[in-house]
């Protein structure tokens, strides 16, 4: 009989289902890494005993993790993910060639501990088909939760398992904002020639790193490792194109906004790094680069005579600006606060990156456009020249959009599914009629015989004027003929 899912025989001393109990833990395993924080697990088995008879599983997890060896590894740093990726470079084959690969972060959360990388040369994500080693960081905007057997484990900044403490603005752990500094700076210079000039430098250990022109200018901004002296961005050779990408184990957003350029990372920052400008013409003009940053006080960069200034982290705050545009242009739509960053000495309003992104208030929204809307219509335009001037393929198009007028007398084109009428046809034969045909002959052949009488032939055919078959008036030529060589001997 069935007894809660389960066919089972039917006796009486089994009327009740047993629930599975846990055997006890196995020891922890050695730790995923010798440095860098690593994970190590011990399991238990439902075992002890099963669930029989349709009884209930053991509740809770059959696998515990705790971080280990979670100090820094010696010398410079190396993103983990990152190398695992590059470890392919020397055998692994895509697409018929070898690659330089890089690492990559999926949206998709459920992805974040499979392995994928992307071509350096191409651009193109691969998933490689295997997860990520366990210790390494599901994310590049978390720097403390891990995977472990394929799934990420969220890890407090205390590197404990499951716990919910974070850091503050510049790293402490469960802090108050109370020891970290905000600093800001504006540095102009012009270059006398094409190349790169040196702007400033960004110290290790910064957060929520901020660059951005304050107006469009020719010069492209480039990122330069101090340590190393490799190219972050803007390497030679390389296009300034908005892009997000993954350098010193972060993930760095640079954008390009009405011309002017700006890159930002929540950090921290590994390592010292330069920001550069490269110019490519002769042109000597001002570049303005102004930047920000969030920093510990105790790693706070000695402050020269170059703009730097340490700033309140509150002289800042979000204020409404506008509305944005409504979402119909009738029968009632929506639309949404837009906010700006204010300077409080002021009410100026400067540049979003003053302000912090965290604190930005949610949009508010607002009906509008009450007005009824009238009935959309179709309006059509002009038939276009036909395909053809004859033959059975001729065809000619025009446009055919659904139009609704608005109050103020305009015509605003809306979706085919608002006209609830028929559609007009959008395109329609045309000039279909047989193509005057006229009789073609090829060249004639060589002679059938080398001496004496042979026959020679040609290819007759009768051809449209667009080169179709076609059916021809008049006698057709001969497609062949007698030839005479010479006598034979």
């Amino acid at each position: 009989w069935c007894f809660k899912g389960h066919c089972i025989w039917k006796t009486f001393d089994q009327l009740y289902g047993h629930d599975g109990s846990w055997s006890t833990w196995s020891r922890f395993s050695s730790c995923s890494r010798t440095c860098g924080g690593g994970v190590r697990s011990r399991s238990r088995q439902c075992s002890n005993p099963p669930p029989v008879y349709g009884g209930r599983e053991c509740p809770g997890a059959s696998y515990e993790y705790q971080v280990c060896n979670s100090e820094e590894c010696r010398g410079p740093y190396e993103d983990f993910r990152a190398q695992q990726c590059s470890q392919r470079n020397s055998y692994y084959s895509h697409q018929g060639s070898k690659h330089t690969w890089l690492p990559h972060e999926y949206p998709d959360d459920a992805q974040k501990c499979e392995l994928i990388c992307q071509s350096n040369e191409t651009g193109e994500v691969v998933f490689m088909n295997q997860v990520v080693h366990d210790g390494t960081r599901c994310s590049y905007n978390d720097p403390y939760s891990v995977c472990a057997r394929g799934e990420c484990v969220h890890v407090g900044c205390d590197r404990e398992i499951g716990s919910l403490k974070e850091d503050d603005k510049c790293g402490v752990c469960g802090g108050d904002n109370s020891h970290c500094r905000t600093v800001k700076g504006t540095m102009v210079k012009t270059p006398k020639h094409p190349g790169v000039v040196k702007m400033f430098e960004i110290p290790a250990g910064a957060r929520h790193v901020q660059i951005w022109e304050t107006k469009p200018s020719n010069y492209s901004i480039a990122l330069k490792n101090q340590a190393q002296g490799n190219y972050i961005l803007g390497a030679k050779g390389q296009d300034a194109n908005p892009k997000t990408f993954i350098e010193l184990g972060l993930e760095w957003e640079y954008s390009i906004d009405d011309g002017k350029e700006s890159l930002k990372t929540s950090g921290p920052l590994h390592a010292t790094v330069v920001v550069l400008i490269v110019s490519r013409e002769e042109i000597e003009t001002k570049s303005t680069l102004t930047y920000k940053y969030i920093i510990h006080e105790d790693l706070l960069p000695l402050i020269g005579n170059n703009n730097v200034l340490l700033e309140d982290m509150d002289a800042h705050e979000w204020a409404l600006k506008s509305w944005s545009q409504c979402t119909k242009a009738c029968g009632g739509g929506i639309q949404y606060t837009k906010y700006g960053c204010r300077q409080k000495s002021n009410n100026r309003l400067v540049h979003r990156n003053f302000c912090d992104n965290s604190k930005k208030p949610k949009p508010i929204r607002r009906r509008c456009n009450l007005q009824e809307c009238s009935q959309p219509g179709w309006v059509t335009e002009d038939w276009g020249a036909c395909s053809k001037t004859c033959g059975k393929l001729g065809l000619k198009t025009r446009m055919v959009q659904c139009v609704q007028q608005l109050q103020n007398g305009t015509n605003q084109t809306v979706p085919n599914k608002y006209c609830t009428s028929e559609r007009p046809d959008t395109r329609t034969p045309c000039n279909r009629l047989p193509c005057p045909s006229q009789w073609k002959t090829g060249a004639w052949s060589q002679c059938s015989s080398s001496c004496g009488e042979g026959i020679q032939q040609r290819k007759v055919s009768c051809k449209t004027s667009d080169n179709s078959i076609g059916q021809c008036d008049g006698e057709k030529p001969d497609s062949s003929q007698v030839c005479k060589m010479a006598p034979c001997p």
